[in-house]
């Protein structure tokens, strides 16, 4: 039952994520909550996201710019261990509030078409990709922090999107090795075969249905129902954390 949960979960992640072209994390983070918990939804994410993110390089790899991954990703890279750690040592519900309030932080952001102006340096892209880093491997959410920086240095959108893909590659790939070798360590359980095969045939299949939405939904009330789900499984999430720390 816990597989069939997952690939649906999956299906409906990636579904809207080849219509609204953003938001599989928001959906699927929330929603995997309730069935794995805090860590081993994230991971999961991490997992999937990864894997979408190499079959995607293969159309956009002649528009990534490599200066750009390699200055986000060193950073996020580097504080991607401390933020496993973190994961290691937190009760659960603690690790629920935090994912929670990042996601929301991030739902606010997509609500209310945040705009953020920052300075154009290899300081302040560093530290997008630093913040970056750790949201990806606490709350399975790298994208906000490098969009914000990507839209205030002026990108152009096909770079932007070619070069966030091995970037996203790239930090996923961290989060889980530093996941699973800090939950081998401490004697934490991590998401398996039994979860991880679903959740890849969820994406394949959400990614074919999403080809065929697309075709018929905007992707303007693609990216209102990616809001209302994330924005509902976070006020879900962050109060179930802050019942269980206050009983």
């Amino acid at each position: 039952m816990t597989a069939v949960g997952v690939s649906l979960i999956m299906l409906i992640a990636a579904c809207v994520q080849r219509v609204a072209g953003m938001g599989f994390s928001l959906v699927a983070v929330p929603l995997l909550l309730w069935i794995l918990g805090p860590v081993n939804s994230v991971t999961l994410v991490n997992i999937a996201s990864g894997m979408t993110s190499l079959v995607i390089i293969g159309t956009t790899f002649r528009d990534i710019s490599w200066q750009h991954v390699l200055r986000l990703a060193i950073p996020a890279l580097v504080i991607t261990v401390p933020s496993a750690y973190i994961l290691t040592i937190a009760s659960s519900p603690w690790i629920e509030l935090l994912v929670g309030i990042l996601l929301l932080a991030c739902c606010c952001a997509m609500s209310f078409n945040l705009r953020i102006r920052l300075h154009r340096s290899v300081a302040v892209e560093s530290v997008s990709g630093f913040i970056s880093g750790f949201m990806n491997t606490t709350a399975g959410v790298a994208g906000p922090a490098v969009s914000a920086y990507a839209f205030s240095a002026g990108w152009p959108h096909r770079m932007f999107v070619a070069t966030l893909q091995p970037y996203f590659l790239l930090v996923d790939a961290g989060a889980v090795a530093a996941k699973y070798s800090m939950f081998n360590a401490s004697g934490h359980h991590s998401p398996g075969a039994v979860v991880a095969i679903p959740a890849l045939i969820g994406c394949v299949a959400g990614l074919i249905v999403g080809r065929q939405v697309a075709m018929c939904l905007s992707s303007r009330t693609s990216r209102r129902v990616v809001v209302a789900i994330a924005v509902l499984g976070s006020l879900v999430t962050t109060g179930r954390a802050l019942v269980a720390l206050t009983t």
